[in-house]
């Protein structure tokens, strides 16, 4: 188990708003996991708005992050679900750093779109440890995103 100064810098080094680190593993095969744990204590009902504080049950999930030192980057985060009472809905909680229904950060899909701007998706594939089909669900991810923005800054030519 992580002292609390290692944990403070096991923190600062995700740099990862709302969560906190709890442990660190080295694990040969695959590379470090941090157990991360959410500091909201509350979450917001994405039916009817209100903020619930009741838990309903847990869930732990492994999210890839953005490799550090050449090592591949998990974080065992616990994706709690929560029980509205001004709606009867349950509902998972939203993390501010993964899409949903994704098992990888946001910041690394942002540097898996880059890699692929001057690549191609099976060599990235092969240096991310990210499969081919999660490549090209970041990719249909960001087209989704860009087909609702209109473009900005555009100049009339001639």
């Amino acid at each position: 188990m992580a002292s609390n100064g290692q944990r403070k810098l096991l923190t600062s080094l995700l740099n990862i708003p709302d969560i906190k680190v709890i442990d660190m593993l080295q694990e040969t095969s695959i590379g470090k996991i941090f157990i991360v744990e959410n500091l909201n204590e509350a979450a917001t009902c994405p039916h009817c708005g209100k903020v619930s504080h009741h838990l309903h049950q847990n869930n732990w999930y492994l999210i890839k992050d953005l490799p550090i030192s050449g090592e591949n980057v998990y974080l065992k985060i616990n994706r709690r679900r929560f029980k509205c009472f001004h709606c009867s809905t349950t509902f998972n909680e939203a993390l501010s750093y993964c899409d949903k229904n994704r098992q990888y950060t946001k910041r690394l899909a942002s540097d898996i779109l880059n890699q692929v701007k001057d690549s191609n998706i099976k060599s990235v594939a092969e240096r991310t440890g990210v499969t081919e089909a999660e490549i090209e669900t970041i990719l249909a991810d960001f087209k989704k995103k860009l087909a609702g923005q209109k473009p900005e800054k555009l100049k009339r030519l001639g």
